[in-house]
């Protein structure tokens, strides 16, 4: 017998751009290549429910529903529950919100981290309230749980209890490696060489540290530049954050004015998936300092590039990068981060991942082959 497979993905358009939004893209296209190719989901039948304005992924074997909401996600998702989620076998929703009312059989849910338990300063009192009730409520009526990180499925249970341990399941993230293959070549420091960090302008991405390390760097590598590959912290209306925070961990591009680095330091903002092939393919490093990520897709990005590729020692990314990474023991101190990159930049040629790195890292985190973990969660098979 056929079975039914819902997919909220309302997005309104600002929420197109992203490690989220990458994280649905790949998911979705993964859905489509296991369907089409495993024959124990050859009858599935797939519905997407999205904006009619922003759809995140097209294909022929996906039904698609538009959704209209004065309330954004959380608002469609509710509406999907009580007026559509009878008709499917099972329900999911990528993000940590679960509606009140689901009447599908199975409803399944993401988690992609506890930023409001493992770094509460970075957050307002009602974003933390807020966050936590939805978290909770999500993990008790949810029939699973999928964290994109052991280290996440840990942290649930550490805060939420360990009772539900057997309900959460760890799926890495997809990751879509063709859309960043490519022959473009990167023109934005002119030829000169560069290092490459690829995150969102928070405090704990730890961008600050970075740029002093690079500007103690250039003492011993003038011509070196570093190219800053996402949203400005100053864009983004959440990120109004206390004085204390702002003072111990200024947004970067304060950082790039205080030491006079402005000519040296290229901030993009969003670029292109063609773009962003082409700056990992140029990039001597990637370095990716985080204080705390739930996952952290450029650092898998970088490495199925064949990029020399250099993050903090913490956990996930122990995981995730399965130990082919190098890693900064010290990601808060400047002088151990800039020792450590000068270290990789002088292995040359050698300090690259090697080909079958490369192929294990690609394969790993194939979207078909994520999706059909996913699949046997979502469908109880």
């Amino acid at each position: 017998m056929a079975k039914s497979l819902a997919i909220c993905g309302y997005f309104r358009q600002h929420q197109t751009r992203g490690g989220w939004a990458s994280f649905f893209q790949n998911f979705l296209r993964g859905i489509h290549e296991a369907v089409e190719q495993d024959d124990r989901y050859r009858d599935l039948q797939v519905t997407l429910f999205h904006n009619p304005e922003c759809v995140p992924y097209r294909c022929d074997r996906f039904a698609y529903r538009p959704q209209i909401s004065r309330w954004g996600k959380f608002g469609a998702d509710a509406r999907f529950g009580l007026l559509a989620s009878r008709e499917f076998d099972a329900a999911f929703f990528p993000s940590y919100f679960r509606p009140p009312v689901v009447r599908s059989r199975r409803s399944v849910v993401v988690l992609h981290d506890l930023l409001n338990k493992n770094f509460p300063e970075l957050m307002s009192r009602p974003q933390r309230v807020w966050l936590n009730m939805a978290q909770q409520y999500a993990l008790r009526r949810c029939d699973a749980m999928i964290t994109i990180s052991a280290v996440v499925k840990q942290d649930v249970m550490r805060y939420f209890g360990e009772r539900f341990g057997p309900k959460i399941h760890p799926i890495w993230i997809p990751m879509a490696f063709e859309r960043l293959d490519g022959e473009l070549a990167p023109t934005i420091t002119g030829g000169r060489p560069y290092l490459l960090g690829v995150a969102l302008d928070r405090p704990h991405k730890n961008l600050g540290t970075l740029v002093r390390a690079f500007a103690k760097l250039r003492e011993r590598r003038p011509d070196l530049c570093l190219v800053l590959v996402g949203e400005l912290r100053s864009r983004h209306p959440k990120a109004n954050l206390a004085a204390e925070v702002t003072e111990k961990m200024p947004a970067v591009g304060d950082v790039v004015r205080e030491l006079g680095l402005e000519e040296h330091v290229k901030i993009t903002g969003f670029v292109s998936d063609a773009e962003l092939g082409a700056l990992y393919r140029g990039a001597a490093a990637f370095i990716l300092p985080s204080l705390h990520e739930g996952f952290g897709m450029p650092a898998i990005e970088s490495l199925g590039m064949g990029v020399p590729t250099l993050v903090s020692d913490i956990p996930v990314f122990r995981e995730v990068t399965v130990g082919v990474a190098t890693y900064l023991p010290q990601p808060r101190d400047v002088d151990s981060v800039c020792e450590k990159i000068d270290q990789v930049i002088s292995g040359g040629a050698a300090a690259r991942p090697t080909p079958e790195t490369v192929a294990k890292i690609r394969g790993l985190f194939a979207p078909a082959t994520i999706a059909r973990q996913y699949l046997e969660i979502l469908l109880g098979d």
